[in-house]
């Protein structure tokens, strides 16, 4: 992904552009889902079409199915709701048999799927379509094909608290809430675009904790999900795997993803306000050694620590540590080549045919 140079210099987006990082025990089956607006950062566009054999140009209309997306939008507010989390993710969530969550889908479904159910069962983990059907204008979901709602919490509450298997002998035992790095888009706010390339944009916001904490700043990465750039996003999650284990002050902290929906995908990192070291210096000359000498610290301490974590990054350079001027202090960050041992005195032996990058 290419970004401004010219923003690139002045904010810390220009490296991370670039390699494109209930509570209802007694549920029954008869309730509605609750009216709250649903975040609209998000949108679905029309996009234009030639028509060969008239060749005048129409535009392609997208329907939007506006109640079941506000069906997904209400979906979000639930702690056990986890947006469209990749399954890689999840397979890690769920520990015990009978433990399960609710999801949105990855990749394009049959067109009766709302969301999925996943759920781990004999040791396995497994999928299962919420799928609908619609009567007199309202949408009947179901799991196993009996039972039915028009409220999709309410129904995999049911099977829950009851006891009723969604397939076979697979039971729902224990909910998996959301994870502290699985962020809700009505937590963020975006203030001001800082770039913005082939496949999405970077932007300063903030973040709101719990309400009694004020806003911290961030860096917002947002991506547009399309068949071109799926590998991109692939890694983009990959990436974001690696960097939410860490927490140091001298690497760029993670905070979390927002998963709305599978064709937008935000990722929170900390906003460093000197961007990358390799300009900062270019730009102030006049640093003196000792003051590099500093630097060069902060980044072997970083490094021990990730070495600790079993990390290797693999891409150590000026242009990849990012810089505060408020604090002096020097984070690493991009670890878009990075490998994450399973057990830190694992071996890793780099492909003879690999291409690395060398200069610092």
């Amino acid at each position: 992904m290419e970004v401004d140079s010219k923003l690139a210099a002045k904010h810390q987006n220009e490296l991370e552009l670039k390699d494109a990082i209930g509570d209802d025990d007694d549920a029954t089956l008869d309730g509605k889902n609750a009216s709250e607006e649903p975040n609209s950062f998000f949108e679905v566009k029309g996009k234009g079409i030639m028509d060969k054999s008239s060749k005048d140009q129409k535009q392609e209309v997208v329907v939007m199915d506006l109640t079941l997306e506000k069906t997904l939008a209400d979906l979000e507010k639930e702690e056990w709701y986890h947006g469209c989390l990749p399954f890689e993710d999840i397979v890690g969530l769920l520990k015990e048999d009978g433990d399960f969550l609710v999801r949105g889908l990855e990749a394009q479904s049959h067109q009766d799927t709302a969301a999925l159910l996943t759920v781990k069962w004999d040791g396995k983990v497994e999928d299962y379509p919420i799928n609908y059907t619609v009567s007199n204008n309202e949408r009947i979901f179901t799991i196993d094909g009996a039972n039915k709602s028009n409220d999709i919490m309410k129904l995999v509450k049911y099977h829950n608290s009851s006891g009723t298997p969604v397939k076979g002998k697979t039971e729902l035992k224990k909910a998996i809430p959301k994870q502290p790095w699985e962020l809700t888009s009505d937590k963020i706010t975006m203030t001001k675009k800082l770039g913005a390339g082939a496949y999405g944009e970077v932007w300063l916001g903030t973040m709101q904790g719990s309400s009694n904490d004020p806003p911290v700043e961030v860096a917002i990465k947002v991506k547009n999900v399309n068949e071109q750039n799926k590998a991109i996003l692939e890694e983009m999650y990959r990436e974001a795997r690696i960097m939410r284990q860490y927490l140091h002050k001298n690497v760029v902290r993670f905070y979390g993803v927002v998963l709305k929906s599978k064709d937008n995908a935000m990722i929170v990192m900390e906003y460093i306000d000197g961007g990358a070291l390799n300009e900062y210096l270019q730009k102030n000359k006049d640093v003196s050694t000792k003051t590099k000498v500093g630097y060069a610290i902060d980044i072997a301490v970083g490094l021990v620590y990730l070495h600790s974590k079993g990390c290797m990054h693999r891409d150590i350079a000026c242009r990849n540590c990012l810089i505060s001027v408020k604090s002096g202090v020097v984070k690493i960050s991009d670890f878009g080549l990075s490998k994450q041992a399973e057990f830190i005195l694992d071996d890793y032996n780099i492909p003879p045919d690999e291409r690395l990058p060398i200069k610092w």
